[in-house]
């Protein structure tokens, strides 16, 4: 019996080395990982600044539109990884949490306009990883600031909602809502010039999903896309 307990004992402190040489290994990772998004979004962050200092140079509308159009979707992406790196859990990005740290970043971009906007965000308790965080705000960056831009006159007031909801299984439906001026009659998504709509739709087919708009009471712009980490869990 006496050998039994000590054959137990050494099989006990075996298992307990194992897991402390485990639990140091996925500290050591998750510190990289921490560390890893926390350089890419100061590098993003870099990546703005110049473009900022590049527009204090140029007095063309058109060419400092597309610099700050630049400048918004190089935030959108360092919000997501400023969110991963403070995450407790570095996989998932808290949705509810960056759409407001995006539309706050948003709507000072486009305070200089005297527009009185009021954003609001709904996505209680959804989570993504970074392969469906990243278009999807990508998309919400140029759905928002398109309606910024166009849905309310000059001088106006307005309102924007913004809100995902899951359907069945591993769907979503993204809706943004805006109370403005409603699409032109001769709008056509899919003939549309316009760089920040084609991007919209090139991401949402990278979402597994579609895009879709309709007037009604103002513009509406729909996206119904797939959670790409479940997705491709069920389908393996």
């Amino acid at each position: 019996k006496k050998k039994t307990s000590d054959a137990l004992a050494v099989k006990n402190k075996e298992i307990e080395k194992q897991k402390e040489v485990i639990q140091s290994s996925l500290g050591e990772k998750e510190t990289l990982l921490r560390e890893i998004h926390h350089r890419v979004k100061n590098n993003l962050q870099i990546i703005s600044s110049l473009l900022n200092i590049q527009s204090s140079h140029i007095q063309d509308e058109n060419v400092l539109s597309s610099i700050q159009e630049g400048q918004n979707r190089v935030q959108a992406m360092s919000l997501i990884h400023q969110n991963l790196y403070q995450s407790e859990h570095l996989s998932n990005v808290d949705i509810q949490n960056y759409l407001q740290q995006l539309v706050a970043y948003l709507s000072e971009t486009f305070a200089g306009q005297s527009k009185d906007i009021k954003v609001t965000v709904d996505a209680p308790n959804i989570n993504f990883d970074i392969d469906t965080a990243i278009p999807l705000g990508l998309i919400i960056n140029e759905l928002v600031s398109n309606a910024y831009k166009y849905a309310f006159d000059k001088h106006g007031k307005g309102n924007i909602n913004i809100s995902i909801k899951p359907k069945s299984g591993d769907d979503y439906e993204l809706e943004i809502r805006d109370d403005g001026k409603g699409l032109p009659t001769d709008t056509d998504m899919e003939k549309s010039s316009s760089l920040g709509l084609k991007l919209v739709k090139i991401l949402s087919r990278q979402l597994r999903g579609t895009f879709s708009s309709r007037s009604d009471k103002g513009a509406v712009f729909l996206v119904q896309f797939k959670d790409l980490r479940a997705y491709q869990t069920s389908q393996s």
